[in-house]
């Protein structure tokens, strides 16, 4: 008699028809099914030609409908039956596909769906919380199965197989997101081997209650918003003692915080109230709800959902126990969420290459953060759109701030060793990017600068020298240079110090300047020099030469006052003094005064010259004084080569000589007062053309010819005896 068959098998470009012995299947909530199939093959088959191929396992239910398994081939096997193919959904298929990707600015989900996309898998959504973008989400180190799951389980998302769909998953994250079994209304609970465990029906159910977390407390840090608390904290509400604390919490937004903490939870609760049993049902499928009935028992009536499938099957068998399955479920209310898989770190570090927008040389935002795109990234292009904003390592200094390039090789390191959150340590030189400086011959140089942006060309530089015996600091800057000290500052050279402007130097200083020069001191000026002092300068110098090409001109609005041991100036063109009150000038030892111009002295008070020695000027101009009261006092000889003078005084005038004084005087000489006084001590003689008239303090003396404005002439000497 021919016995009739429970399963059917179907592979494609097979060639052969199969009798399936025994099925051996497992299902599981967020994991991809597994099925194990014995069968007998009627024709001959290459069993490599089985790999890969398309699989439809399918089994009849009571009501003449059939629970269909799709796939593909994984596994064939020549047993002594004949054949024992492994069946895996496509998903499964992702265990194997490891891969490296950056993803920008995006939510788990839409990662997931780009994912499943690339392999042929659709999704349907069975969501109600929006999961929030993320600013960057790295695969590193994983399949793309496990990438997926972890992504989904960090949003409290769980993911099963579609029954009898082909490559179509769905996500669901709320307890309204679990269908019932097609079919199944309620099912009781029998006894093993009890009447009625024939029709679909339960055995051997248990309910298994843990001991669980009653309080999750989160907390993270946002490098945005520093100062801002971003804990969060979601409670059962039964009060129980058992608290779980985790850092980092796993998002950067504190109002996400508290979704993120309830999630947290619900995973480490999901053991609390655990349902396990055996059906003769071969409905059973994860993610599927299931009414169960037991009069006895209310701890197993209610609603569960089905979180793992274990199906025994054998086929062409007289036994009525031909199937028995071992499932485990949650109740339906239980906000059952997977737990979600630590995320692989990345140990150590790694290196990266700094990207921005075509053409940009530094491309970094408010914070100092830059792009990058990682070594092992082989999708994403190599610009701004390469990484999600990275932090820089920044010199341990208030105000420290130095930005790579784009271009370079960077050093990167990761915050709590997550791909997510790279951090650029520091600059690495390479083939293409060679030290500055030629290696090895400079080696002992070491060096600090920073190129011209946009362009290159010009570099700010520090740079030290520490070969022996020529030790040396160079900076360098490419434009400008600012300096800045809110105290002292204090320099000491101990040989020379040299200054080099190409251009204007401009000194102020708000208090008191001094200079001290041990030896020599020397200004060579090629225009202009201008000193303007507010209240008194004084120059004190053993010896004082003045050389000035063209004019000199004194401007002072008090006192314009002099004194040194001797005084020498040269000037080239015109010589101005005006002082509003005195001008005093004072020399201890000679004066020489050469002027090639004009000399014109103007004081408003008075004018005072005092010479202890020898007193010279030569003026190739006219010479003019004028002030209210004018003092000449020269101790030595004093000498004057003037083309004209004029003097004007506008009360006393009053010159004193220690020595000789003589006049000599190319044109006329006049002297205008209403009264004269001329005082010698001795002698006076005052000599005309050929007459000479001597006075003394005894006589009057007229000696040579001299005339009157009569008609008589005197020939000889008189005298008038007084």
């Amino acid at each position: 008699m021919t016995l009739a068959r429970t399963h059917t098998l179907e592979i494609d470009g097979a060639g052969a028809t199969f009798a399936v012995l025994r099925v051996r299947g497992r299902e599981r909530l967020h994991e991809p099914s597994r099925f194990e199939v014995t069968a007998a093959v009627d024709g001959s088959v290459e069993l490599g030609s089985l790999l890969a191929q398309p699989a439809r396992l399918a089994w009849a239910l009571p009501d003449g409908s059939e629970r269909a398994v799709l796939g593909s081939v994984d596994v064939v096997e020549s047993v002594a039956q004949g054949l024992r193919v492994t069946i895996v959904p496509k998903i499964a298929l992702l265990a194997d596909a490891v891969d490296y990707q950056v993803f920008v600015d995006e939510d788990a989900v839409s990662i997931v769906e780009e994912v499943l996309s690339e392999h042929g898998i659709s999704v349907e959504r069975r969501l109600v919380r929006e999961a929030p973008k993320r600013a960057q989400c790295v695969q590193c180190f994983e399949s793309d199965l496990d990438f997926v799951s972890r992504l989904c389980a960090e949003e409290g998302i769980s993911w099963f197989i579609v029954a009898g769909a082909r490559d179509r998953v769905v996500l669901c994250d709320h307890d309204g997101g679990w269908e019932p079994l097609p079919g199944l209304g309620s099912m009781p609970v029998r006894e093993p081997g009890g009447f009625g465990e024939t029709e679909e029906s339960v055995t051997e159910a248990r309910v298994r209650v843990a001991r669980v977390y009653d309080e999750v407390t989160l907390r993270d840090y946002n490098c945005e918003t520093p100062l801002v608390d971003q804990t969060a904290a979601a409670a059962s509400g039964q009060g129980g003692p058992l608290q779980h604390y985790a850092y980092p919490g796993g998002y950067a937004d504190p109002d996400a915080g508290g979704d993120v903490a309830v999630i947290r939870l619900d995973q480490l609760r999901a053991r609390r109230v655990v349902l396990e049993g055996k059906t003769t049902s071969r409905r059973l499928a994860p993610g599927h709800q299931v009414e169960l009935v037991d009069d006895r028992r209310g701890d197993v009536t209610g609603t569960w959902v089905v979180l793992e499938v274990v199906h025994d099957a054998m086929d062409g068998t007289h036994d009525d126990r031909s199937y028995i399955g071992t499932f485990r479920a949650f109740r339906a209310d239980a906000s059952y969420r997977t737990a979600a898989p630590p995320q692989p770190r990345v140990g150590g570090v790694e290196t990266a290459t700094i990207t921005g927008p075509a053409g940009a040389e530094i491309h970094a935002e408010r914070l100092g953060r830059l792009k990058l795109r990682l070594r092992w990234d082989r999708r994403r292009p190599e610009d701004d759109t390469a990484s999600a904003l990275a932090r820089v390592v920044q010199p341990p200094a208030s105000g420290g701030l130095v930005f790579p390039r784009v271009g370079w090789e960077n050093l990167v390191a990761f915050l709590h060793g997550s791909a997510d959150a790279p951090w650029v340590l520091g600059r690495l030189y390479n083939g293409e990017a060679v030290p500055p400086d030629g290696l090895p011959g400079n080696k002992v140089v070491s060096a600090f600068g920073t190129l011209t942006s946009p362009g290159g060309g010009s570099r700010n530089l520090i740079r030290l020298d520490d070969t022996a015996g020529n030790e040396a600091m160079a900076f360098e800057a490419s434009k400008d240079w600012n300096e800045r000290t809110e105290n002292d500052k204090s320099s000491k050279i101990t040989a020379n110090d040299a200054w080099t402007v190409g251009a204007s130097r401009k000194l102020i200083v708000g208090q008191v300047l001094g200079t001290t020069v041990s030896g020599a001191q020397s200004y060579t000026v090629g225009a202009n020099r201008t000193v303007n002092v507010t209240s008194n300068k004084t120059v004190d110098a053993g010896s004082e030469t003045v050389i000035v090409g063209g004019l000199r001109t004194f401007d002072v609005g008090g006192d314009h006052g002099m004194s040194s041991a001797s005084l020498t100036r040269l000037v080239g063109g015109a010589k101005v003094e005006a002082a509003i009150e005195h001008v005093n000038r004072s020399v201890k030892g000679a004066e020489t005064v050469v002027v090639g111009g004009t000399w014109k002295t103007v004081a408003g008070a008075s004018y005072n010259t005092s010479v202890s020695g020898l007193r010279t000027e030569t003026v190739a101009g006219s010479k003019s004084i004028k002030s209210s009261k004018l003092y000449l006092k020269v101790r030595g000889a004093y000498s004057e080569t003037l083309a004209s003078r004029s003097t004007t005084a506008g009360s006393d005038r009053e010159e004193g000589f220690s020595g000789a004084l003589t006049y000599q005087i190319g044109g006329s000489a006049s002297v205008k007062a209403s009264e004269i006084t001329i005082k010698a001590r001795s002698k006076i003689t005052l000599k005309a053309g050929g007459a000479t008239v001597t006075i003394t303090p005894s006589a009057i003396t007229i000696d040579g010819d001299y005339k009157s404005s009569g008609e008589s002439a005197d020939d000889g000497s008189e005298e008038y005896p007084g």
